[in-house]
């Protein structure tokens, strides 16, 4: 449960960094593909 806890949170805090108006500019575009880039990479992080 503590290690669960702990990824838990990591993950929160990626989350709260995902750049929001870059994510509704691909929704927007309906550019899903570019979308599961962005997110891939910010968890993953990479540029």
């Amino acid at each position: 449960l503590k290690n669960s806890r702990e990824l838990f949170l990591a993950l929160v805090q990626k989350v709260r960094t995902v750049d929001q108006k870059l994510v509704q500019q691909y929704r927007d575009a309906r550019d899903y593909e570019a979308l599961e880039l962005y997110i891939l990479k910010h968890i993953m992080g990479l540029k």
